[in-house]
């Protein structure tokens, strides 16, 4: 992404970014515990109030691949719960929505 790219992303509140800091800091304790699906919902979180934040990503992707293992597939199941999405995303995408 280059720095033209950064300007799609709303500019967040001093709140939300205050939030977004508490909440990183709040999944940093907890994925050192081991608890990465709690870690992964409060980036996740992050993510969505400081969209714009290289940060959050990069640590939301990290603790992803620490929980798969890296096995490049995710969970076993995940095609169950995200193929309605892609169905959604197509007939969207198909009619220019």
């Amino acid at each position: 992404m280059g720095a033209n790219d950064l300007s799609r992303f709303p500019t967040p509140s001093p709140e939300h970014r205050r939030v977004a800091a508490g909440q990183f800091e709040r999944a940093n304790q907890v994925i050192a515990t081991g608890n990465f699906d709690y870690g992964i919902q409060l980036l996740l979180t992050c993510c969505k109030l400081d969209p714009g934040s290289l940060i959050y990503r990069q640590a939301l992707r990290k603790t992803e691949k620490v929980k798969y293992n890296n096995n490049l597939r995710g969970s076993r199941l995940a095609f169950l719960t995200t193929s309605p999405i892609k169905t959604k995303l197509r007939a969207a995408k198909a009619a220019r929505d």
